[in-house]
């Protein structure tokens, strides 16, 4: 019985700091290249097949971002039509996932925007 505690003990000290690593914030500096208003929602090139209508409330944007030498363009939605938070030239803090793109807000909290396109980035 002693040494199933202390085993498990061991498991315990080895697994979490191998899972912890995984749970790290793995954002990175990002810089947004351009910010494309979408005009209205009803165009079928604006939402993808078969999707819901948007509610009126609700602005869509192409938001390129560029993070390390790539740049993603991602659909954004905002509530806010006036969002100063995605304005091109901004330092945002980015995550890419498979085929979403994850941007911090300033307060910390995080949107999510669909990737629609990438390109690797233009050196000068």
């Amino acid at each position: 019985m002693k040494y199933m505690v202390l085993i498990a003990l061991l498991a315990a000290t080895i697994c979490v700091p191998a899972f912890g690593k995984g749970q790290k914030d793995d954002f990175q500096a990002a810089k947004i290249v351009q910010v494309e208003k979408l005009q209205t929602p009803d165009d079928p090139n604006v939402n993808a097949p078969n999707s819901a209508p948007l509610d009126p409330g609700i602005s869509l944007y192409n938001v390129s971002v560029q993070v390390g030498d790539t740049v993603y363009t991602c659909r954004l939605k905002s509530y806010d039509p006036n969002d100063s938070e995605w304005i091109a030239g901004n330092q945002v803090q980015a995550r890419v996932a498979k085929r979403v793109l994850y941007l911090k807000r300033s307060t910390g909290e995080v949107e999510e925007a669909r990737i629609v396109g990438k390109k690797k980035a233009d050196t000068q």
